[in-house]
């Protein structure tokens, strides 16, 4: 996409700033079987922005370079089902007798790792600015586990590792930090 806006200055339109921005996504999902699925997407942005300074007469003066951006998003999601189906033969003696305990469960794992790449420039007519850059990896796991056909367990864990890049060179921005969560809840059906 190509964005122009424009300021009328005594019916003379005037260019005031330009944005270019482009937009890719590709999605790879494999074949499922029966008790995995694995799904690896990227998403990539950018952006590239330039300001002027706008006359009555309709000509324009750049009043900064180009400032791009660009943010790289990979994501690899895997998918684990276990289903157990089976029946145990009691021992033959009080109080059970040979009596049959039926076991049958549902288990599903879901691993989800997202990462993000951002970087970006800015130049202004008077000074340079310092690159800016920074990751970010978060691991999602959640365990869901069916205890009763209607009663369902969920177990959430979610990891964050944060890393700006120019840290230093920057005002006001955050370095590096890691964080760490755990839920828990129960969904039932009736």
């Amino acid at each position: 996409s190509n964005a122009d806006n424009y300021v009328w200055q005594i019916d003379v339109p005037s260019l005031t700033s330009t944005r270019v921005s482009h937009t890719l996504h590709v999605t790879l999902p494999t074949r499922p079987n029966d008790q995995t699925t694995l799904t690896l997407s990227l998403n990539w942005t950018a952006g590239a922005d330039q300001n002027y300074t706008p006359s009555p007469d309709g000509t324009t003066e750049l009043l900064s370079g180009t400032d791009f951006n660009q943010l790289w998003e990979p994501d690899i999601r895997l998918v684990y089902f276990l289903n157990v189906d089976h029946i145990f033969r009691m021992p033959d003696f009080w109080p059970f007798y040979g009596r049959e305990l039926k076991v049958k469960q549902t288990f599903r794992l879901d691993n989800d790792l997202d990462m993000q790449f951002k970087t970006g420039t800015q130049t202004l007519s008077t000074a340079n600015l310092p690159q800016t850059g920074s990751n970010t990896y978060t691991l999602r796991d959640q365990l869901s586990y069916n205890v009763l056909d209607n009663v369902k367990i969920n177990l959430g864990i979610e990891q964050s590792l944060y890393n700006n890049l120019y840290a230093n060179n920057a005002i006001n921005q955050a370095g590096n930090y890691y964080s760490f969560k755990l839920s828990l809840g129960v969904e039932a059906t009736f």
